[in-house]
């Protein structure tokens, strides 16, 4: 479940056979520098750097009862909007908004799309990977 996903972000120990996919993702995104600068293999395994993980939070948050959750750089919401009616998905989205730094990202679902009226508070970044950017 959620729980268990977020626990498994924090420790940040994957299977050392995702290593190719997210390699792939990571260059994809325009990475760099070697991963292996953000984390470490061994017995099988990989690791996120400490030195990483320190500027992660991970947290559940309702999005639908609780407040903003302070000024965040990036905000993961894949596969929600889907389940929500225009009205819920404004206040949703005002949340955002109001918790997003300037110049931050909003990253939806593969599904999912911003609805017009988000503009020009929310810009596509990356419209094919549903990527918003919050104005600056």
């Amino acid at each position: 479940g959620n729980a268990q996903a977020l626990e498994q972000a924090k420790l940040g120990v994957y299977s050392a056979e995702q290593l190719p996919s997210f390699k792939e993702n990571y260059e994809r995104a325009g990475g760099k520098r070697d991963l292996s600068a953000y984390c470490t293999e061994a017995y099988g395994q990989i690791a996120l750097k400490e030195s990483l993980k320190r500027n992660i939070l991970f947290f559940q948050h309702n999005l639908v009862s609780d407040h903003v959750f302070g000024e965040m750089q990036v905000i993961f919401c894949r596969n929600v909007f889907i389940y929500f009616d225009q009205r819920l998905r404004q206040r949703v989205l005002d949340k955002f908004a109001q918790s997003l730094c300037p110049g931050g990202f909003l990253c939806l679902g593969a599904g999912e799309r911003l609805p017009r009226s988000s503009f020009p508070a929310f810009s596509e970044f990356a419209p094919e990977e549903r990527i918003y950017r919050y104005a600056v």
